[in-house]
Order: structure tokens, then C-alpha cells, then sequence
């Protein structure tokens, strides 16, 4: 028991904090290797630091908070969020991928040499096969189908990759900065695991039947076939998959209309115009497609007009 004397005041406080525990990750759904987290309230700052793994931890008090993630010195998340317990979440930053970044490079060098290797060398069917591998580099990297959106205020972007085989959208306003990996049905994600490996078999069968375009001329003939063969089931594949996920989405695999969008740490939705369809990627393959149908016909042709003269 504790006695006061009369006139006595006492202030008495109650420590509470919650945990906070995040899991940040750049824009392709990659887990962030550093950087920091800050948590502001009322003209405080608390910081902590993102780990190798790419979690941060926090203990902080109950309220309202205004949580940005930076990296090199630049805001790469902003939203705000409420803490009225223990929480769990997942950010996704506008950090971009190194990975993405040196394949998408490759590809495009790769490219670039393989048009020269075609003037230099006058070699047709070999410098498009060549040109078609550097295509489907930049075609796993890049995005197959993407929605895109935006206001005076708000802005949103959400990508289908196969490298990850994910969906991911990224939001932006003048005070919030985010995304989120959308939830998707497993069998969606299979699909786009498998179309990685569709394009990775193409690519072998190409170089394989360039290896083999002077020795075994018969069985290169075979393996530009299923060159061809495999690079249109992963057109018919994708565009199934996809036409059936965006009908219970946003009503179709191409078009345009006004879409609800969540800005990241609010609950209310904003009415934003939008406008989606397949990406770059997606045309990069149909492109592959006819250059190597183009490829192995001129090649017959080529072989006839030689057994003529």
C-alpha cells in the first residue's frame, strides 16, 4: 500500500508498445538487403534498420504513425499506418532489382550483337535465331501484362512477370508511396512459373539447333521445329491463363475503364481511370515467333534453290 500526503500529486505511467514486424521488398517482390525504416509521430522520429533478409523490427506505442523506408538516401515507401496491437506487414518499395537490371542489360547487348552478327556475316537464319534469344532475355524480365492508371493525384501500376511468377502493384499519391503482391490462385502461379521455363526451353532448343545446323542438318531441322512448337504454346498458354484471371478481375485480357484503387495505409478507395492489356513481353514473343517461323522457312528455301542450281 502506498500512503499520500494530502496536496501530493503523482504521475503514473503505463508503458505499452506493440511490435511491429516488416517484411519490405523491391518492386519485382525481391527482398530488400538494407536500407532503413523510419516511424514518425508527433515530430519524433524512431528508425530501425532493414536486415539482410529484408525484415526490420520495431517496438513502438500505440497511435498513429507515418512509416517511410529509404534506401540511398531516397524515400522508396510512404504510407501511413495504425498500430493497435502487434502487426504483421509486407511492403513493396519502387526499389528497383539489380538482377532484373544486369539480365535486362545482357539481353539488350545480347541483341545488339546479334544484329551486327546479321550485317557482318550475312548469316540470315543463324542472326535471327541469335536475335530471337536476346528478345526472349528481355522478354523474362519485362512485364507480360500490366494495368496502368492514374489521376491528378494518384497513380498505379500492376505488371505480370514470370521472373517471379507474381502479380505486382505499385501505387503512388503526393503522401504514400507502395504495392502490394497481389493474391492470385496457385494454378496462376504455376502458369507463370511455367511460362519462364517455356521460354528457357526455347532458347536451349535455338542454340542447339545452331550447334547442330552443320553436322546433323536433319535433326536441326527437328529441333527449330520444336523451337517453334514451344514458343507457340507459351503464347496460347499465357493468353488462356490470363483471359481467364482478368474476366474475374477487371473483366477482360484487354481494355479500359474506371477502377477502385486502394492507396497504400488508407482504407478508402479512389475511382481511378485505367487502361490495361498485354505488355511488352508479350509482344517481344509473338515477334520471336515469326522471325523463327520466318528463319526456318527461308532456310528450306535457301537449301532448295541450292540443290537446283
Amino acid at each position: 500500500d502506498v500512503r499520500f500526503e494530502q496536496g501530493t500529486s503523482l504521475t503514473v505511467m503505463f508503458p505499452a508498445e506493440f511490435a511491429l514486424n516488416l517484411a519490405v521488398f523491391n518492386s519485382y517482390a525481391d527482398r530488400l538487403s538494407g536500407g532503413e525504416v523510419s516511424l514518425q509521430r508527433s515530430e519524433k522520429t524512431k528508425s530501425t534498420a532493414i536486415q539482410q533478409n529484408g525484415t526490420a523490427y520495431a517496438s513502438i506505442p500505440p497511435g498513429d504513425y507515418e512509416l517511410i523506408v529509404h534506401a540511398n538516401t531516397q524515400n522508396i515507401a510512404q504510407q501511413q499506418i495504425q498500430m493497435r496491437g502487434d502487426k504483421k506487414m509486407e511492403i513493396l518499395t519502387s526499389q528497383g532489382s539489380l538482377l532484373h537490371t544486369m539480365l535486362l542489360s545482357f539481353g539488350v547487348l545480347f541483341l545488339v550483337g546479334a544484329i551486327g552478327f546479321l550485317v557482318w556475316k550475312r548469316k540470315v537464319g543463324a542472326g535471327l535465331k541469335l536475335i530471337t534469344i536476346g528478345l526472349l532475355i528481355i522478354a523474362l524480365v519485362s512485364p507480360w501484362w500490366s494495368l496502368q492508371g492514374g489521376t491528378g493525384a494518384v497513380s498505379t501500376t500492376t505488371n505480370t512477370m514470370v521472373m517471379p511468377p507474381k502479380l505486382l502493384t505499385l501505387t503512388k499519391s503526393s503522401n504514400a508511396t507502395g504495392g502490394e503482391i497481389s493474391a492470385v490462385p496457385d494454378e496462376v502461379t504455376m502458369v507463370l512459373g511455367l511460362l519462364s521455363v517455356l521460354v528457357g526451353v526455347t532458347c536451349l532448343f535455338i542454340i542447339v539447333s545452331l550447334l547442330m545446323e552443320k553436322r546433323l542438318r536433319k535433326t536441326s531441322k527437328i529441333v527449330s521445329t520444336l523451337s517453334i512448337i514451344v514458343i507457340l504454346l507459351t503464347l496460347v498458354v499465357f493468353y488462356y491463363a490470363l483471359s481467364q484471371l482478368t474476366q474475374v478481375g477487371v473483366g477482360s485480357f484487354m481494355g479500359s475503364g474506371t477502377l477502385d484503387i486502394t492507396i497504400p495505409g488508407q482504407s478508402v478507395q479512389t475511382a481511378v481511370p485505367c487502361s490495361w492489356g498485354p505488355s511488352i513481353s508479350f509482344y517481344l514473343v509473338i515477334l520471336s515467333f515469326v522471325l523463327l517461323v520466318f528463319s526456318f522457312f527461308m532456310k528450306r528455301i535457301t537449301d532448295r534453290f541450292s540443290r537446283k542450281e
